[in-house]
């Protein structure tokens, strides 16, 4: 049975880093991730396993992730902290047909977001529980050029995330530009930018991803210090196959 490619568990939802080829089949990655702009510091962790023992073969996926982090925005003459929590359990199913990978996920997300300072303005407020979708597509090994397209969309908050990569694989690491949308009722951000994802050297299972570029936001708040945001971010992301 064949073992992951740095390509395909790239694509597999890692959002920066994947896994090189090793010795036997793996049935399970974990990643965890962190972001950081200048408003936002947003951590990430989550796992994927194949339920046929097989990551790099047709078959059933179960998904689980969450997040935890703080962002401020300007309220008033001072600012608004906010402690945002996700949490995620989705089914899903891959193929990979013609050098090619696709994946599909369907589940459930509650998130909380917990302010600082009462703000009626702030359309994300409090906890919700909605459906999730996720769809992702990308190249995998054989080839050395790198695609992948990723998306999710929740009902909670109505939240989404999509991100676009296309890069040259040199066959230890991956790099190339990123393009990002993503945001929920109360913002929408563009970011622009590239990545590296490098396999570690003696660590087969082992990888780490890095990127980073510039924001471009917009939000519906009625507070025009908040409505619209330039910024800059930065990713690191490390995953662990097994």
């Amino acid at each position: 049975m064949n073992t992951p490619s740095l390509k395909t568990l790239l694509a597999a939802g890692l959002l920066a880093c994947g896994l090189s080829t090793a010795a036997s089949a793996q049935s399970t990655y974990v990643f965890s991730s962190f972001d950081t702009t200048d408003t936002a510091d947003i951590g990430f962790i989550g796992g994927v396993m194949a339920v046929n023992g097989d990551i790099n073969a047709d078959g059933v996926l179960l998904r689980l992730s969450g997040l935890h982090g703080t962002y401020s925005y300007a309220l008033g003459a001072g600012e608004n902290d906010v402690d945002v929590t996700a949490v995620d359990a989705m089914v899903g199913y891959q193929t990979f047909r013609d050098g090619l990978r696709l994946s599909g996920y369907i589940g459930v997300e509650h998130r909380d977001s917990d302010l600082a300072l009462v703000d009626p303005n702030n359309p994300t407020q409090g906890d919700e529980v909605g459906a999730k979708v996720q769809l992702e597509l990308a190249t995998t090994a054989g080839t050395p050029l790198y695609l992948s397209l990723i998306g999710s969309y929740s009902t909670a908050f109505d939240t989404y995330w999509t991100r676009g990569r296309v890069g040259y694989d040199f066959g230890g690491f991956v790099i190339g530009p990123e393009l990002m949308a993503l945001g929920d009722e109360g913002f929408d951000q563009i970011r622009y930018g590239g990545f590296v994802d490098i396999q570690i050297p003696g660590m087969r299972n082992v990888a780490i991803g890095l990127s980073g570029g510039g924001v471009d936001s917009d939000s519906s708040s009625t507070d025009p210090a908040f409505r619209s945001e330039d910024d800059a971010y930065a990713h690191i992301a490390v995953a662990i196959g097994f």
